[in-house]
C-alpha cells in the first residue's frame, strides 16, 4: 500500500495570532455612603497577573481597558470606610466578565416619600393581643386597646401622602382588612373584615428557628413601597406558618428562614402573584468546607449545585479592620486567598499587615435559570434589580 505525502508551503502558511487583545469594559460603583468618594479596582488574570490597578471615583461610569486574551478575569474592589480609614470592604469576583456592571452598594427599591402622623380608630373589632398593622411606608406604628372588652383599637402611624394603604390582621381570629387612608384621622368599622388564608408548610425534619416574613405589593411590578403582611416573630403559631390576604395585593414576596440539624442557615425568597403553597426546602446543606485556612480554602458541593457561592474573610488588628468577600462559580472549589492578596498588593492596603484573615462564613446562592455570570450581571444592573426580575433564590450559609 503506497503512502502519499502531502507537502505544505511553509512560506505561504498563515502565522498564528500571538497578539494580545484589548479587553474594553465599562464599570461603575456607587458606595453605600456619599462620603465615600473613591475606591480601588484591580483586574487580574486567572494566573494572578495584575492587568489593572487604579483608584477611581464612586458614582461615575468608567471606560477601562486591559491587555489580555483571557475571556474571563478576576475583579477586586477595595473600598475604605469614610469615617474610619482603618476599615475596608474588599470584594473579589473570580472569573467573570464585568463589562457594563453598575454595582450599587446597599441597593433598595424603596422610595421614601413625605408622610404625616395619622390615626385610625377601628370599631367593632375583637380584641387580639397579636394584632398586626402596617402601611406602605410607616416606620413607626403604635397599637392600643383602650379597653379590651370595648372592641375598639387605635392605630397611630405615619401616613404616606397623599394616600396610603392601611392593613390590619387579627391572626387569632383569622380576619384582615385593607383601608385606603386619605386623611389623618379615620374611623373604620371592622365588622366587614375579610377572612385570611392560613398556610402550613411541610417542613424538613429536625430543623429549628423556622421564621416566615411576607410582604405585598398592591400593584404588580411596582416595588417602591413594600407592605408588610405577616411576621412570624410576632404571630408564631403551631397551627400555621403564614396568614395572608386574598384581596388587594397583586404580588407577594415571601422570605423563609430556618437552621438545619447541622447548623447551616437556610433562606428562601419567592416573588410572585400568589403565595407558594409548596416550597423546595432542603433538609441538608448543599456544601461542606473541607479546608478553611487563609492559605488553603477548599469546598465541596452536592448534586444540588448553586448558581454561585462566596466566602467571607474577616480581619481585625490595630491598623486594619476588613471584610473580604470572594465570589466564585461552583466549578472553582479551591483557592489560596493569602496568595491572591499577596499578588494583588492593593494600593489602599499598602503598609498594612493583612496576613491574619480568618474564615467567617460561606454561603451558596441558587437562582433558577441563573448561572454565576448571569447572576453577577443581574447584581450589576440596578435596572434589573429595580424590576426584581430574579423571582426565586435559595441561600444556604454556615458561620465559622
Amino acid at each position: 500500500m503506497a503512502a502519499i505525502l502531502v507537502g505544505c508551503d511553509k512560506e505561504n502558511a498563515p502565522s498564528p495570532d500571538t497578539s494580545v487583545k484589548d479587553f474594553d469594559f465599562t464599570f461603575r460603583y456607587d458606595a453605600p455612603l456619599t462620603t465615600i468618594n473613591q475606591f480601588e479596582l484591580l483586574l487580574t488574570q486567572k494566573d494572578g497577573e495584575v492587568l489593572l490597578d487604579t483608584l477611581l471615583s464612586t458614582g461615575t461610569q468608567h471606560a477601562l481597558t486591559a491587555k489580555t486574551n483571557d475571556p474571563k478575569l478576576n475583579l477586586t474592589l477595595v473600598t475604605p470606610d469614610a469615617a474610619n480609614r482603618n476599615m475596608y470592604s474588599i470584594t473579589t469576583y473570580n472569573q467573570v466578565n464585568p463589562d457594563k456592571w453598575h454595582i450599587v452598594a446597599g441597593f433598595t427599591t424603596e422610595v421614601n416619600e413625605p408622610t404625616l402622623a395619622a390615626e385610625i380608630r377601628y370599631t367593632n373589632i375583637p380584641y387580639d393581643a397579636k394584632a398586626f398593622f402596617s402601611s406602605k411606608q410607616s416606620n413607626w406604628t403604635g397599637l392600643s386597646w383602650p379597653n379590651p372588652t370595648d372592641n375598639y383599637l387605635i392605630a397611630n402611624y405615619n401616613r404616606l401622602l397623599p394616600t396610603d394603604l392601611a392593613y390590619i390582621l387579627l391572626p387569632t381570629h383569622g380576619k384582615y382588612m385593607f383601608t385606603e387612608a386619605s386623611s389623618d384621622l379615620m374611623s373604620v368599622d371592622f365588622s366587614n373584615a375579610n377572612t385570611s388564608t392560613k398556610l402550613k408548610y411541610n417542613r424538613p425534619a429536625n430543623i429549628t428557628k423556622f421564621r416566615t416574613f411576607l410582604h405585598g405589593y398592591s400593584k404588580a411590578g411596582d416595588y417602591t413601597h413594600t407592605q408588610p403582611l405577616f411576621n412570624s416573630d410576632y404571630m408564631s403559631s403551631e397551627a400555621y406558618d403564614l396568614q395572608y390576604p386574598s384581596t388587594v395585593i397583586e404580588e407577594f414576596e415571601l422570605n423563609v428562614y430556618y437552621t438545619d440539624a447541622d447548623g447551616y442557615q437556610h433562606r428562601y425568597n419567592h416573588i410572585g402573584s400568589a403565595v407558594p403553597q409548596i416550597m423546595p426546602f432542603s433538609e441538608k446543606s448543599n456544601f461542606k468546607v473541607a479546608k478553611s485556612d487563609f492559605s488553603d480554602f477548599q469546598v465541596s458541593f452536592t448534586d444540588n449545585l448553586p448558581s454561585l457561592y462566596f466566602s467571607r474573610w474577616a480581619l481585625a488588628t490595630a491598623d486594619v479592620n476588613a471584610n473580604w468577600y470572594i465570589y466564585s462559580s461552583p466549578e472553582e472549589v479551591s483557592y489560596n486567598p493569602k496568595r491572591i492578596l499577596e499578588e494583588l498588593k492593593p494600593k489602599l492596603l499598602a503598609g498594612k499587615s493583612v496576613a491574619g484573615f480568618k474564615l467567617s462564613s460561606v454561603q451558596t446562592i441558587k437562582a433558577p435559570n441563573y448561572t454565576y455570570q448571569s447572576y453577577c450581571d443581574y447584581y450589576g444592573s440596578p435596572e434589573a434589580r429595580a424590576k426584581k426580575t430574579m423571582k426565586e433564590t435559595q441561600q444556604i450559609g454556615k458561620s465559622f
